[in-house]
């Protein structure tokens, strides 16, 4: 099906609202996020959208993270509940130390929105980032928020990073 939204019909008034409503959203991480130490996912105050009940959105997320291979790095996507749709994963799933990350083992797999994605810091340096890509097609079952949640994977004192120059983009496309 092609692209359709929103339907701007001969003789509409050309308002913001109308503009808006053909715009995509971009978001963004302007420094990078306090190191977290525990595995428990928490909402990041920037890559968030608002989502309008019954409109269908593609969505995606480019995070660039920093840990050590002890931490890890999970995420999860929060949506108004009960939540519907699978986010399409790519990231490093190797946490073997390896100081440039290029002959690693990636993850390349399908998780529903809640579903924690955990992620491997082959790097093992808090200083040297790497990237995991996660894009949804997805229609909002209610008015609320789309959100990245993120987390070490496991526990550990060392934190771990969510990178500034981390991105979102979101698109309504009915």
């Amino acid at each position: 099906m092609p692209y359709q939204y929103p339907s701007i019909l001969a003789g509409t008034p050309l308002t913001a609202s109308v503009f808006a409503a053909i715009e995509t959203d971009y978001v963004f991480k302007s420094a990078n996020a306090t190191p977290r130490t525990n595995n428990t996912p928490v909402a990041d105050p920037d890559l968030q959208f608002t989502v309008v009940s019954g409109g269908v959105y593609l969505a995606e997320f480019n995070l660039q993270y920093a840990g050590i291979a002890a931490a890890g790095f999970s995420t999860t996507w929060s949506v108004p509940s009960p939540g519907t749709g699978n986010r399409s994963v790519l990231g490093p799933a190797s946490n073997a130390a390896q100081s440039n990350a290029d002959a690693i083992s990636m993850k390349c797999s399908v998780f529903s929105m809640g579903a924690a994605c955990i992620y491997g810091c082959a790097r093992n340096n808090v200083g040297a980032f790497q990237f995991a890509y996660e894009s949804c097609l997805f229609t909002a079952v209610a008015n609320g928020s789309l959100i990245l949640n993120w987390a070490q994977a496991s526990t550990n004192a060392t934190g771990t990073i969510l990178g500034a120059n981390s991105w979102g983009r979101m698109v309504q496309l009915a």
